[in-house]
């Protein structure tokens, strides 16, 4: 349930995720080789200078895997440092 203001698109209820990733039992580093991002959800607010990493679901050699990071929050885009921007720029997307 979301607070007053809050806006939730693309749950994992109105993707199927929660069937899917439910049974996930292998976890990576987010540097993983061949990783491919499948769900990811970070959240923030209005400029605040951070994103919060929620959880995130990759594929490696076609199994589903949970993927982790070192730290649950890093700078936005606009503090001139992103993990975002690291992100996209892996192609693992």
């Amino acid at each position: 349930m979301n607070a007053p203001g809050q806006v939730e698109t693309m749950t994992l209820e109105e993707v199927g995720g929660h069937d899917r990733f439910r049974k996930v039992t292998k976890t990576v580093d987010w540097r993983a080789k061949g990783l491919k991002f499948v769900r990811t959800r970070w959240v923030s607010d209005p400029g605040f200078p951070f994103w919060d990493h929620s959880y995130s679901y990759g594929v490696v050699d076609g199994e589903d895997v949970r993927v982790t990071f070192h730290s649950v929050r890093y700078p936005s885009v606009a503090s001139g440092h992103s993990c975002m921007q690291r992100l996209l720029g892996t192609g693992c997307f």
